[in-house]
């Protein structure tokens, strides 16, 4: 069967914790490879289905790196295979109101069929016969198609008891179904918070909308709230929810009708939750955030940080036929361009670095190939639906000017930048060399070329962190000695500098460096030049040393090249039309661009 792959993204949808009670079972599978002890895993009744069993993915957990999971199989006949995996016992003597919560996700797009169900025994571990199904779900009802979510079961039916808990799919030729930390605790009836505040952290002055997303932490489901906000300390408006559906872990997003008309600076939001199905609640719930409003703004190049390895073949797939060299000659200049090489998932990448690990487990990638469009996960198509992911995020402002030089002498690098801020705060400042294409990390999956690959993060991975006050240019300098990097060749480098806010993880601006020359370079360089200029059918090269000469029309086009040219060696023009050319001359350490006009 032909299948459509879904990045498996493996970050949370939200991120929760639950206000509840004693925790009686705790699990998320990384104490190592194999199942933890008092697990066991085996067929349905039935016995079909040899060929997969639930198993350790090493690759893919909720809280890194492992979860379990089964993968879909063909089955002969008409009966569909069941796949078991059984909890050790649980005890929930003295639980009241006791309660199932697991992260779980599922692999692919389209719906094959599986359900994926959650059984209970009080009597055996192994015996089919003693489980009654207390909750499952079809693949549609499941979601979390390439991403991790949580579910929740009830399990007050059996307060007081001893149990065992199987997590069963059945199917044939369904889905891969992953499982990761499975908790047992007790729980209240009616119980909700507030998982997040859904703002940007930077705006533009004027009306800017506010949501949040409500959390059921309780077995009753929710089926009305009010909900209020305030601005530093202000209060805006209420509103009251009602026909919803919310049952327990699940999650609403709301939004406020009223938004907020915001002068520039800093302000803090709260929304509180005032009333649930009805009642009022002794406690509101509340949840504080914090967001800028800028003075003004500048052009936004977007950012791309592209997690790849040349080990997977998917990344294969995708580096060749959507984000490929083709997509960067014709679009290369709408974006700024960071590719992380990781070490797995077979025999690793050789240019994974430590610091690439740090942003991987930044933004929770726990699968190849992933792509981050200023910050926000892209979700891997065509090369149309890329263009359209960054021309929307260079629409966004860009609320600081980047202007960036980097100079190379030997294997060491000099970055000076000047960032002009239209907003203040506390933010981080990245600046990111890599090397414009790579050879040596050619491996399993079929790729011989790597562009853009990351070759060091200056000073580390953890960035450099300012306070920015609005309109206040802000200057800094880095160096750093690259000769234990895997860099292959020194004149092949670039740097990125990005600005962001750590926590949010929202990106100001980001910006490519401009190469400068040493001032010996420069010494060198002022020294090439070329006469008659304007010319008709040659040129004469005066250079202190050998350089390659490239000369190139107004349309952008390389209409000559000349390679090892010497002091007073010639340059033919013919066949070039009369009009003015740009003429580039490069030496070991120093590039010359000057004019060139034919007549």
């Amino acid at each position: 069967m032909n299948r459509i792959l879904s990045s498996l993204v493996m970050g949370a949808l939200f991120m929760s914790t639950f206000a509840m009670g004693q925790v009686v079972f705790s699990e998320n599978f990384d104490s190592s490879n194999q199942f933890p002890a008092g697990w066991a895993t085996f067929r349905g009744e039935n016995g079909l289905g040899t060929q997969q069993d639930w198993r350790i993915n090493t690759q893919a957990g909720y809280s890194p790196p492992n979860s379990a999971f089964v993968q879909y199989e063909n089955v002969p006949g008409v009966e569909p295979a069941e796949d078991w995996m059984v909890t050790p016992l649980i005890d929930l003597t003295g639980l009241a109101s006791p309660a199932l919560t697991f992260m779980t996700a599922q692999l692919y797009a389209p719906d094959y069929g599986s359900i994926y169900q959650v059984r209970v025994s009080t009597a055996s571990q192994t015996n089919h016969n003693d489980f009654a199904i207390v909750a499952q779900w079809n693949e549609t009802q499941l979601g979390n198609v390439g991403v991790w979510g949580q579910k929740g079961v009830s399990l007050a039916d059996y307060a007081g008891q001893q149990i065992y808990i199987a997590f069963v799919m059945v199917q044939d030729d369904g889905d891969n179904w992953y499982v990761d930390n499975v908790e047992v605790q007790n729980v209240e009836s009616g119980g909700a918070t507030l998982a997040s505040i859904n703002m940007n952290a930077l705006n533009a002055p004027g009306n800017i909308p506010v949501s949040a997303t409500l959390l059921n932490t309780g077995t009753t489901t929710i089926t009305s709230f009010t909900a209020a906000y305030y601005v530093d300390g202000s209060f805006v408006a209420s509103q009251e929810y009602t026909g919803v559906n919310i049952p327990f872990t699940s999650t609403y997003n709301f939004d406020f009708t009223q938004q907020y008309d915001a002068a520039p600076g800093a302000h803090t939001v709260q929304v509180v939750i005032t009333h649930v199905n009805g009642v009022e609640l002794e406690t509101p719930i509340s949840l504080d955030s914090t967001f800028a409003v800028a003075t003004g703004s500048t052009e936004r190049l977007a950012l791309i940080e592209h997690f790849t390895s040349s080990t997977c073949d998917p990344c294969f797939n995708y580096n060749t036929n959507v984000f490929n060299p083709s997509f960067m000659n014709s679009y290369g200049d709408r974006f700024a361009l960071i590719r992380y090489q990781m070490n797995w998932p077979i025999a690793g990448d050789p240019y994974y670095t430590a610091e690439g690990g740090v942003r991987r487990n930044y933004y929770g990638v726990n699968a190849v190939p992933e792509l981050y469009v200023d910050s926000r996960a892209h979700s891997l198509g065509t090369a149309n639906s890329l263009l359209t992911t960054i021309n929307n995020a260079n629409n966004i402002p860009g609320y600081v000017a980047i202007d960036a030089t980097h100079t190379i002498n030997g294997n060491e690098i000099t970055v000076n930048t000047q960032l002009t801020p239209f907003i203040d705060g506390e933010y981080t400042v990245h600046v990111v060399v890599f090397e414009n294409e790579t050879t040596g990390n050619v491996r399993s999956n079929g790729e011989t070329r790597f562009e853009h690959v990351m070759m060091k993060m200056m000073p580390n991975a953890q960035g450099t962190t300012v306070t920015f006050a609005d309109g206040q240019p802000y200057s800094f300098s880095l160096t750093q000695d690259l000769s234990s990097t895997n860099i292959e060749e020194m004149d092949d480098l670039g740097v990125v500098v990005f600005v962001q806010h750590n926590a949010q993880r929202t990106i100001l601006n980001s910006g490519y460096s401009e190469e400068t020359l040493s001032t010996s370079d420069v010494a060198v360089a002022s020294r090439v030049s070329f006469a008659p200029n304007p010319a008709k059918d040659v040129i004469q090269i005066n250079t202190p040393e050998s350089v390659n000469v490239q000369i190139v029309d107004v349309t952008g086009k390389i209409v000559k090249t000349q390679k090892n040219v010497q002091n007073n060696a010639q340059v033919q023009l013919n066949g070039l039309a009369k009009g003015l050319y740009i003429i580039t001359f490069e030496g070991e350490n120093f590039k010359s661009v000057q004019k060139l006009l034919v007549k």
